[in-house]
């Protein structure tokens, strides 16, 4: 089986739809689930004839004036910079696979100025949207699932300025630091389900006196006057089984099951490999 790559893209534009307004810029990054960086593409575009700046939109690069002057250099035509984005696209071995968060908006421009001027994609319909992907990993809520709710370690020491390559590069760490996380879950661990020993109960496991970080040790100690048992209070998100050494995200279905997770949501420490919290009680 081809192995997938990656594409982390960003765009700039002028406004919240292609047609009637203009993509000014976009930049990708081919990306290796293992991170491996294989290459970037970026290209500044002319805008669309009869097109024009949505009023919200250019109030908000008025606020980044450097921004935006950066997707006016070396501006090129649509038509010439698609068909040589598609070509790049196809030069990597294996299938492409376009990322972005939220992958909506971005993957909206893409698809359509390339059925547009190169009159194919070579994407088809294969998107990934980030957050999506963040609300499975954390098991929370889609529009809980913000970049405020996200592991720190997830991100890179890489600024977001909102200039097409450096978001992309920015992104696709990111998207490396996500399936890596994925990888512990799938691989390391299993689900547990009612009347395993992994299931989320009734809070009552041993109160953590050191954890892999601080987030994970309030989760652990987290107790609600409202909800009993842990399952049912929405703000209980992490369950720990001293007798299997699992963690695992509570699954709020009514239920009492957690899935077991490798990987803290917070600080990304490996939670398979043999860490577990040291506690007062006896195992």
């Amino acid at each position: 089986m081809s192995r997938e790559v990656y594409f982390s893209t960003d765009i700039e534009s002028d406004g919240p739809i292609p047609g009637p307004h203009s993509m000014l810029s976009f930049a990708a990054a081919a990306i290796r689930g293992s991170g491996e960086v294989l290459g970037t593409y970026t290209a500044n575009l002319e805008l669309l004839p009869g097109a024009a700046p949505e009023p919200a939109t250019a109030g908000f690069w008025a606020e980044h004036p450097d921004a935006f002057n950066a997707t006016r250099v070396g501006t090129r035509p649509p038509g010439v910079v698609m068909l040589e984005f598609a070509a790049w696209v196809d030069s990597f071995p294996g299938k492409p696979v376009f990322a972005g968060y939220p992958v909506v908006f971005d993957f909206m421009f893409v698809h359509w100025y390339l059925h547009r001027f190169a009159g194919r994609t070579p994407f088809s319909h294969s998107a990934l949207d980030m957050k999506t992907f963040a609300m499975v990993l954390l098991n929370l809520p889609y529009r809980s699932s913000t970049k405020r709710a996200m592991p720190r370690a997830w991100f890179p020491p890489r600024p977001h300025t909102h200039v097409a390559l450096d978001d992309a590069l920015e992104q696709g760490q990111m998207l490396v630091s996500m399936l890596a996380a994925r990888r512990g879950m799938r691989s390391r661990c299993r689900p547990a389900g009612p009347g395993d020993p992994g299931r989320a109960g009734d809070g009552r496991a041993p109160e953590p006196t050191s954890t892999c970080c601080a987030q994970m040790g309030a989760q652990l100690a987290h107790r609600c006057p409202e909800h009993a048992d842990r399952s049912d209070c929405p703000d209980a998100l992490v369950t720990y089984s001293p007798g299997r050494r699992r963690y695992g995200l509570i699954v709020h279905d009514g239920g009492s099951s957690a899935i077991d997770i490798g990987f803290c949501p917070w600080c990304g420490a490996d939670l398979c490999g043999g860490h577990s919290p040291q506690t007062g009680a006896q195992p």
